[in-house]
């Protein structure tokens, strides 16, 4: 007889997939211009007009002051360049 439930690795699996498109569908999307992004990439300064910068909402407490979590994603490759806070909070 088989067995109607998921394994603990699928449930592990399936939050995930939830939490990434809990976080995403509320992200907002900004060019790295226009959101006045400017940390360096390694020992050199990137130009911002060269990623988007994906802003993404904190779940839980709304009410907290807290800064927002940032992405920085490289337009040209796709490659993910920082993974941070946006220092914002306040």
């Amino acid at each position: 007889m088989k067995s109607n439930k998921i394994t603990p690795a699928e449930a592990r699996r399936r939050a995930g997939e939830f939490l990434i498109h809990s976080l995403l569908c509320r992200a907002k999307v900004v060019d790295g211009a226009t959101a006045r992004w400017s940390p360096s990439y390694g020992s050199k300064p990137l130009n911002p007009s060269k990623v988007w910068v994906v802003f993404l909402q904190q779940m839980g407490d709304q009410l907290s002051l807290r800064a927002l979590e940032e992405v920085a994603v490289y337009k040209r490759t796709g490659r993910g360049l920082y993974h941070g806070s946006a220092k914002d909070e306040g």
